[in-house]
């Protein structure tokens, strides 16, 4: 089955669309977040396990919480970005990391705000 790109086009005002300035702002904004992400996620867990008062159980949770983030932010958002930074329906990271991306973002929470 191929795929029919005749919708991904249209011609509106005499300028023609094709997709490319949302694949950017897409790949722009994905950027941010990780980069953002890992870095105040990192922070956090230099904190906790930099000061010996910080070490409650509270804060191994939210440790827990700054480690999951980072991963679910490696896992998913930098191979989605990938793929639409390469502008391809075919998915270029291979067989595992197609299924183990699908996996996390339908079992996590944040599958809410990634559709």
């Amino acid at each position: 089955m191929e795929y029919d790109s005749s919708f991904d086009n249209f011609t509106g005002n005499g300028t023609e669309y094709d997709g490319r300035h949302t694949n950017v702002l897409s790949v722009f904004v994905l950027t941010l977040f990780v980069v953002i992400g890992i870095f105040g996620n990192s922070i956090v867990i230099f904190i906790i396990l930099k000061h010996r008062d910080m070490r409650t159980v509270t804060n191994y949770f939210v440790l827990n919480l700054a480690v999951t983030d980072i991963a679910l932010l490696i896992i998913c958002a930098v191979p989605t970005g990938v793929v639409y930074a390469i502008n391809t329906i075919d998915w270029p990271l291979g067989d595992f990391m197609c299924r183990m991306t699908g996996f996390i973002m339908n079992v996590s929470p944040s599958k809410y705000l990634t559709y």
